[in-house]
């Protein structure tokens, strides 16, 4: 594994640039920047040899430089992973971005959000969609803007939680464009797909918002609809906003407001019924 680089080093330097908000980090060479590219579906710019330190800076294969803080990691795809979804969280929060925890497929034209807490299914429902040909804007966030009510796909790799014999499987070279990246995240077995890929819709693609499906799950088979309570929806909609928005309480009240005046429905998926709900949501969205 490669030892920190000296301040003295040579080093290339690019800029990630959302919605007006700029990044600038520095990288080994450029096939890192590829990489985090392919991730990312978006491409820096202005890449410039340097020896000065960008704001997030490589230093080595298990080593970061966060602003002012050094973060290690166990290997290079770990790494990886948390420079891609760090990159995203960063240029939000530069920008006062309001982002919802929901999967968004693209239904003649319009945006379908899928809301639902963790472990609700949103992921699986979107690799789903992807394979049946559905494009996607996103599998867990989503940019909402506040002056529009239009659905924005986010700077965001596709994430997934997976078995550990899974990932051990997995393993490969990091730097691979197109390929899915394993790794840890917060120790927990995970796998980025790039958003680099067909289906997936590049950043700053915006769409209306046709409907707002409510998921959850329960014990047995099958899948069951209901009517969210009014009150529960507006719950859920305000827990599920990401807490950087400017303000952040105001834009989720209104982004509320937008969404339960549009058609919502509740979706309740049992064991096993993923393909049944992705038939549901896509019922309920024609």
């Amino acid at each position: 594994m490669a030892e920190p680089a000296d301040q003295g080093r040579q080093r290339l330097l690019g800029t990630y640039e959302w919605l007006g908000a700029r990044l600038r980090l520095g990288m080994p060479d450029a096939a890192w920047f590829a990489r985090l590219d392919d991730l990312l579906g978006m491409t820096a710019q202005d890449l410039a040899h340097g020896e000065e330190l960008g704001e997030i800076t490589v230093l080595a294969d298990n080593l970061i430089r966060s602003f002012a803080d050094e973060v290690r990691f166990g290997t290079v795809n770990d790494l990886l992973i948390w420079l891609a979804l760090t990159t995203t969280d960063v240029l939000a929060e530069k920008r006062g971005a309001f982002l919802l925890h929901a999967a968004c497929f693209v239904v003649e034209g319009e945006a379908v959000l899928v809301f639902g807490p963790p472990f609700a299914g949103k992921s699986t429902l979107s690799a789903l969609a992807l394979a049946r040909g559905i494009e996607i804007l996103g599998d867990d966030v989503i940019h909402l803007a506040p002056e529009t009510g239009l659905a924005e796909a986010v700077p965001r790799p596709l994430k997934r939680r997976v078995g550990r014999e899974e990932m051990l499987a997995n393993l490969a070279a990091p730097l691979r464009t197109g390929q899915p990246l394993y790794g840890l995240l917060d120790g927990e077995p995970s796998v980025l797909r790039p958003r680099a890929q067909p289906g997936i819709w590049p950043p700053t693609r915006r769409l209306p918002v046709r409907c707002s499906i409510f998921l959850k799950r329960h014990a047995g088979p099958g899948v069951e609809r209901y009517q969210p309570e009014r009150f529960v929806a507006l719950a859920s909609l305000l827990d599920w906003a990401r807490d950087w928005s400017t303000p952040p309480l105001a834009c989720a009240h209104r982004a509320a407001r937008q969404l339960l005046a549009q058609r919502h429905l509740g979706i309740s998926v049992g064991d096993g019924a993923q393909e049944q709900a992705l038939d549901a949501i896509l019922e309920a969205a024609l």
